[in-house]
């Protein structure tokens, strides 16, 4: 998988793709071992102007699979020391940005060896064994981007410069 491939496991026709260009921090939590991040997208473009207006209100968008670049690197720059930190150590890690409750944006760094969290056979479960078993320490960071009310999972790989 190349360098910002996007990969849709889903069927669902109603995937909104909105282009975040404003975030703000507004928590960190603990949850299942992890430290979550939560973002709120405060500024938007999307082809729907109503999904622009909506993201600067504040109200939900409950079908967004994408949240575009800018958003995306500015994330993995909040992110950064952490992931460079266990990549000078030798470790692996994956970027999950969970846009569930958009315009709230919860982002973690997993370390967990993914060859053991995602045993089964399915496409995306080899597809995340593979990125996890390949991708360069050095240059990039694989990434989740999950909405799991409307059962979508993106998977790419971000460049940890650029």
């Amino acid at each position: 998988m190349a360098d910002h491939d996007h990969q849709d496991t889903s069927s669902d026709d109603e995937h909104v793709r909105v282009d975040v260009v404003d975030l703000r921090q507004t928590s960190a939590h603990a949850y299942n071992g992890r430290i979550w991040t939560v973002f709120i997208a405060t500024s938007a473009v999307a082809t729907d102007p109503s999904i622009a207006v909506a993201t600067g209100f504040g109200y939900p968008i409950p079908n967004v699979n994408d949240i575009g670049p800018i958003a995306e690197m500015f994330i993995l720059k909040m992110h950064l020391p952490e992931v460079l930190k266990l990549h000078k150590s030798g470790s692996r890690c994956m970027l999950i940005i969970d846009v569930t409750n958009y315009p709230n944006i919860s982002t973690s760094v997993d370390t967990r060896d993914q060859n053991v969290v995602n045993p089964d056979d399915d496409q995306f479960s080899v597809d995340v064994r593979n990125i996890w078993n390949s991708y360069n320490l050095t240059s990039e960071i694989p990434t989740i981007i999950v909405n799991l009310g409307v059962s979508f999972v993106g998977l790419k790989r971000l460049p940890l410069a650029g």
